[in-house]
């Protein structure tokens, strides 16, 4: 038992960042399975379904990151804006990154959709733990040496 604790205290940001992130994505797929089979806005209203639960999982994982995984001190309220737009516009960027990727070797390559699409996750995920840790929720100096989450 010590050491699984042991373990989990060493890789607790990655574990909770896996774990948040999958909530994400379930929760993503219930706000799209609700706007594309309950609420239905129009009867070709996949894209708009689409939009509102990627932005409903950005908001969800930024909160959640912030929080839980990387343990944001940002207290000033202009700096925390300015947080929540580096998280955006680096879900943008991966966002797009995954929609060429498929375009490109599913689309145009003719390669198989579901290992290209597996591939892409990866790849995401990876690009966006990364972008989280290093760009949005970047530890300042004095945190550091403090030993600061």
């Amino acid at each position: 038992m010590e050491k699984l604790k042991a373990l989990y205290n060493k890789y607790q940001e990655l574990i909770l960042y896996i774990v948040f992130g999958a909530l994400t994505t379930i929760l993503s797929y219930i706000v799209l399975w609700l706007f594309t089979s309950v609420w239905v806005i129009t009867p070709d209203s996949t894209v708009i379904a689409n939009i509102i639960s990627n932005l409903a999982g950005v908001i969800f994982a930024y909160f959640t990151n912030r929080g839980m995984v990387f343990h944001s001190t940002e207290a000033m309220r202009s700096g925390r804006l300015k947080e929540f737009g580096r998280f955006f516009i680096g879900r943008g960027f991966t966002i797009a990154l995954d929609l060429a990727i498929v375009f490109v070797f599913a689309d145009l390559l003719k390669f198989n959709v579901s290992i290209v699409k597996i591939v892409a996750i990866v790849i995401v995920v990876v690009l966006n733990y990364v972008i989280s840790k290093l760009i949005v929720f970047r530890k300042n100096a004095d945190e550091k040496k403090n030993g600061a989450k």
